[in-house]
């Protein structure tokens, strides 16, 4: 007698539209506009909306009730889309947001080679889709597997995985992952090199070697030749992808105060308004009984459509984003003081109800223009930092403060991290040595022996 067995898989459903969605939204504005530019390229359906056709288009809008759009908009399955995208959609509709070669594409059409399923392929794409300009992981992979429904250990395989591709490295969380991916890949029987980056990398970067030979019990060769191995290796493994030039930041938000309320828009200066060609809409009612022809303009025309979709969805979003963020940080838009309260993505994300992911893309590599100068949204993020008489103030205050102390020190005789620690604990905030070292560190402010003269 045969058994009946019940599985459960779990299967990732993204959709053209979301696809395409996730791929307008990370987009700032010059990269919008080259990107509208090559869509009218590339789809003739879709056309830019000139400023004397407006108000002829308005008067046509009671022709346009004759037509019936219900029959224009199409199911995947008639233009043969499957809702479980295969390999080659996910190429074709992945983030071009990068400016040389397509690494996104690069990675995975090695993923294809090497037979990675069509899941699988779906979890890289959503990694792949939040890399900085390194080439390394900007969000947690714990915010991944949220938004995807699947475990963290899946996704931290999966950037396994994409690290021992080509470029080795990339998808790494920080330098210290990826040039241990490399010596590991490359020097395979250099165990010393390993240990001392995986084990004493912030010795090693910080030139303490008599504290690496010491702790690991190796010799001044073994340190000389990690050095020596590390200084041929690539830090920055997206370097090939991306061309770097100098231009003037143009504001993606703009943000304005009328009456004691702030009014945000999206920078629309250079995006031209677009709209759906009437000449492929005629030819479609012309040969509307003819399937082959038929399926191909209506295939056009939701593809312009949803082009067209992505594009009103990234400003709303942009829109909401930004007034959360005031909302959230209302000392620094409403006081003189400028100063910034404690606020993480997740903060913004349950306001909006949209994914962290969400957010992350809009505030990564956004600016925005206020009344007394550009900022770039994610500088409106910190992390909450305690202070003696029970007041919570954002980390930028501490780094602030130690930027503060340290222009002021005695370079014959700077202070080490313990001595600063003490100076900003003595101001009343309570924070640990290895905080104030990792915000030193992120200030690109060197060890005190480097900054002696």
């Amino acid at each position: 007698m045969s058994k009946i067995i019940q599985t459960l898989e779990q299967k990732l459903h993204l959709t053209p539209q979301q696809i395409l969605e996730a791929k307008i939204l990370q987009l700032n504005l010059s990269s919008l506009e080259k990107k509208i530019i090559d869509e009218i390229e590339n789809n003739p359906v879709l056309e830019i909306l000139e400023d004397d056709e407006k108000k002829t288009d308005e008067d046509a809008s009671e022709d346009e009730k004759d037509f019936d759009w219900e029959e224009l908009v199409s199911s995947p399955d008639e233009l043969g889309i499957s809702k479980s995208n295969n390999k080659n959609e996910l190429l074709e509709n992945l983030s071009e947001s990068f400016d040389e070669k397509n690494l996104v594409e690069d990675i995975v059409l090695q993923l294809k080679d090497l037979n990675f399923s069509d899941t699988e392929i779906s979890i890289a794409c959503e990694i792949l889709g939040n890399l900085n300009e390194n080439g390394f992981l900007s969000i947690e992979p714990v915010l991944i597997s949220d938004r995807l429904n699947i475990k963290e250990d899946v996704v931290i395989d999966m950037m396994k995985e994409i690290q021992k591709l080509d470029p080795l490295g990339i998808c790494s969380r920080n330098i210290q992952e990826c040039i241990l991916v490399q010596l590991e890949n490359l020097y395979p029987d250099e165990k010393v090199a390993q240990k001392i980056v995986r084990n004493y990398f912030d010795d090693f970067t910080n030139k303490r070697y008599k504290n690496i030979i010491k702790k690991l019990n190796c010799s001044d060769a073994d340190v000389i030749n990690t050095s020596e191995l590390v200084s041929i290796l690539n830090p920055n493994p997206a370097v090939n992808y991306f061309s770097i030039k100098a231009e003037h930041i143009i504001p993606d938000i703009i943000v304005e105060q009328y009456e004691k309320k702030w009014i945000v828009n999206v920078n629309n200066s250079f995006i031209p308004n677009l709209k759906i060609s009437n000449d492929y809409i005629e030819m479609l009612n012309k040969h509307n009984k003819d399937k082959e022809v038929r399926d191909f303009i209506r295939k056009k025309i939701d593809s312009a459509n949803w082009f067209i979709s992505a594009i009103e969805q990234r400003n709303n979003t942009y829109k909401k984003v930004m007034l959360s963020i005031i909302k959230h940080q209302g000392n620094y838009f409403d006081s003189d003081n400028k100063e910034l309260n404690p606020l993480i993505l997740k903060d913004i994300a349950e306001d909006i109800k949209m994914d962290i992911s969400t957010i992350s893309r809009v505030t990564n590599g956004k600016y925005v223009q206020m009344p007394w100068g550009i900022k770039e949204l994610k500088t409106f993020f910190s992390e909450g930092i305690k202070m003696k008489n029970g007041k919570v103030v954002s980390s930028y205050e501490v780094k602030k403060q130690i930027t503060i102390i340290l222009n002021s020190e005695d370079k014959k005789t700077p202070l080490n991290d313990d001595l600063l620690t003490r100076k900003i604990n003595e101001l009343g905030y309570l924070i640990a040595r290895r905080t104030i070292a990792k915000y030193r560190e992120s200030m690109n402010i060197p060890v005190a022996r480097l900054r002696k003269k």
